[in-house]
């Protein structure tokens, strides 16, 4: 316990972080006013204050995890648009009034763009009255003819609609996704209703912007190749604009695409840059190292705010900031004390933060080096074949990344990269050299037209080499862990799993063994249970716009009905993750044919049950069989032109979301006469009915 001693934010951020999610997750923040959990937090600090003074140090330890449990939650509910008076959403604001607000994101979309827009005023007959609150608009602008910059001001009709969940099993929630960015509400907006009202000239953003555009302006014109221009422009300043599908796909096979994403990494490759650069003046003076440490760390934030200043190159920018600081004062630095320090202002800024993706992948990614490298790469030792020992540095930092990345991979993407301890070899160097010759090559082009297209060959030259390498990679490569899936209690067990190896047998905490021993009798019930769960037969009709999709799980085999109106982008969008969770995926789903379905026009034998699918008129029905367990309504189809509940039984009628309001209505009162089970998918979501296969009937 000696050793956790030492790490004090370890603690602080761990209680911070119950209170935030003790916010997010449980009805405790709707009890009562924010009011009252500020009073309770302020109390809490005053009596801890008045026993430190008074040295009883045992109530303060116990107090202390209370206050920060309740600071985070305070700080999240504050933090949170909602709980504002003056939101767009608690105001009366008709229909005919226009929203002013700050462009603080633009991302390019399937159909155009979305804007991300932080409100501030509502201009109503004439009349401005200030308001808060974000706002997603979607606008059906080419992402290429886009005249809008961050921070722009824009005017938008007040229209709006709230963001509702995706109501099929274990899919993605776009509801909570744009939650935990404080946004709940959407609009579409054509491209020639949005007005611009000023443009942002002034202050640092702009000031970065033309940087930004000069550095492209001289990579342009030095290096030739422009497949390789927009790469090295992707890895230098994290402008992917240029970049095609194909190139995408290539770094995404091999597990090297988080290079074309500004982060950490690059953050710490210009610290090493600056930090060599500056030792080549072999600086001995106090106040000089000193001077040299500021410098560094402008240098930091000078990059950081050049490229945006995406949360990722922040977080390693201040936590890069704390290291050197702490190296300028001569004092011991506990590197796991500065990297929980640093997630705790960042969370105490923004509590949402702690939900990010970014977040998540690169503090795990910064804690999982922390933990494994040393004892991986001191396992083998090359020091006495420095060649060897630096490529076994490179896979030791890439393998130890891995270790707790791999299963977060699991979860949200359901598949790892492979050979990632190749990749490992090019990756670390093609961004060092993009990063260093990009920098030097648009500089000196400012100076020397004719030194900037030497360097640009250069360039041009060794990224030329590397993509080559990487085109061979992604030929042969294959994803470990391809379509699998982990819920987040499978992937937070594991990941307390690793945790806790490393501190019984890294930091020789033998007392965790019971802990550690209950943990993985928890994770192998949960699994077993998981795995009973999946093999269930089961009848699923998702939630889908235009048309029906539904999967018929029997026998460990899956059977898929879908419309021809549902492209593969809808069907992955509704029916991906649960079947996944069902252990298929695309290549296994069998058409609907054998002993155990039988299907005939609209009439499906499902085991022992009988599905009619009613989409038209012409519709059939069972000849013989009197009894119908599911009648699926999928079109505009009036229950007056049938005589179904005379000729039938009918234990349950499920209706597709693509009924009019009106049938709907309808049907409704038909089943609630004849007191018919009723499934409504367009409010009550996706349909689930466990079935049995002919031989356990």
């Amino acid at each position: 316990m000696r050793y956790f001693k030492q790490v004090p934010f370890l603690q602080i951020l761990f209680f911070f972080i119950v209170g935030i999610l003790f916010c997010e997750y449980s009805p405790g923040k709707s009890f009562f006013h924010k009011e009252f959990h500020f009073s309770i937090f302020i109390i809490l600090s005053i009596l801890t204050v008045f026993l430190f003074l008074f040295k009883r140090k045992l109530l303060v330890q116990i107090l202390i995890p209370f206050i920060f449990i309740f600071a985070g939650f305070e700080n999240c509910v504050l933090q949170s648009e909602l709980s504002k008076q003056d939101h767009f959403s608690k105001l009366n604001i008709p229909d005919s009034s226009y929203y002013i607000g700050k462009i603080n994101r633009i991302k390019k979309t399937k159909k155009g763009i979305s804007l991300f827009l932080e409100l501030n005023k509502v201009k109503a007959k004439n009349h401005l009255k200030p308001i808060s609150g974000n706002l997603l608009i979607y606008s059906n602008e080419p992402y290429e003819n886009c005249h809008f910059n961050k921070n722009d001001i824009i005017l938008v009709p007040a229209k709006y609609f709230k963001i509702s969940k995706n109501k099929n099993p274990l899919a993605f929630n776009p509801k909570k996704y744009y939650h935990f960015q404080n946004i709940h509400y959407y609009s579409f907006v054509k491209a020639n209703n949005i007005n611009l009202i000023e443009k942002s000239s002034s202050g640092l953003n702009s000031y970065f912007n033309e940087i930004k555009s000069r550095l492209i302006n001289n990579l342009q014109h030095t290096v030739k190749d422009s497949k390789i221009r927009n790469i090295v422009i992707a890895i230098m300043l994290g402008d992917k604009q240029g970049l095609d599908n194909n190139t995408m796909e290539e770094f995404s096979l091999t597990g090297m695409r988080h290079i074309l994403t500004v982060s950490g990494m690059h953050v710490g490759i210009v610290a090493l840059i600056l930090n060599f650069l500056f030792s080549l003046f072999k600086l001995k003076n106090k106040v000089l190292l000193t001077l040299k440490i500021l410098l560094i760390i402008c240098g930091i934030w000078f990059y950081a705010l050049l490229t945006g200043a995406e949360p990722a190159v922040l977080r390693a920018a201040f936590m890069i900031s704390l290291v050197l600081t702490g190296i300028n004062l001569k004092r011991y630095i506990n590197i796991f004390n500065v990297l929980f320090a640093s997630a705790f202002i960042i969370l105490l800024y923004n509590p949402f933060q702690l939900f990010q993706l970014s977040f998540i992948l690169s503090y795990s990614a910064m804690l999982s080096i922390l933990m494994f490298y040393k004892p991986i790469y001191s396992y083998i030792s090359f020091k006495n074949i420095k060649v060897i020992d630096y490529l076994w540095q490179l896979i030791s930092l890439s393998i130890s990344a891995q270790i707790l990345i791999f299963p977060l991979s699991l979860y949200y993407f359901h598949t790892g990269p492979s050979l990632f301890f190749i990749t490992a070899l090019i990756a670390t160097p093609l961004a060092f050299v993009a990063l260093t010759f990009g920098f030097f090559t648009a500089i000196i082009y400012s100076f020397s037209h004719y030194l900037g297209e030497m360097f640009g060959n250069l360039l041009n030259s060794v990224v030329s080499i590397s993509l080559k390498f990487i085109d061979n990679i992604s030929n042969i490569s294959v994803n470990i862990g391809q379509y699998i899936y982990l819920s987040a209690t499978d992937t937070v067990l594991i990941i307390l799993i690793i945790v806790l190896f490393y501190i019984y047998f890294n930091l020789k905490v033998k007392h965790i063994q019971p802990i550690l021993l209950s943990i993985l009798i928890l994770t192998i019930g949960n699994q077993i249970f998981k795995n009973i769960k999946s093999t269930e037969n089961e009848l699923v009709v998702y939630y889908v716009n235009n048309g029906i999709l539904l999967d018929v799980y029997l026998n460990n085999k899956v059977y898929s009905i879908k419309s021809d109106t549902l492209n593969a982008e809808n069907i992955k969008y509704s029916a991906s993750n649960y079947r996944y969770f069902k252990g298929f995926y695309k290549k296994e789903i069998n058409p609907v044919k054998g002993k155990d379905i039988i299907k005939k026009e609209n009439i499906i034998m499902l085991g022992d049950k009988t599905l009619v699918l009613l989409q038209s008129d012409k519709s059939l029905f069972p000849a013989s069989k009197k009894n119908i367990d599911y009648l699926l309504i999928s079109g505009d189809i009036n229950p007056d032109k049938y005589k179904l509940f005379d000729d039938y039984s009918i234990k349950t009628i499920i209706l597709s979301k693509n009924i009019n309001y009106s049938l709907r209505k309808l049907w409704n009162r038909y089943a609630s006469q004849q007191k018919i089970e009723i499934w409504d998918i367009s409010k009550k979501g996706a349909f689930i009915s466990e079935i049995k296969s002919n031989k356990d009937v």
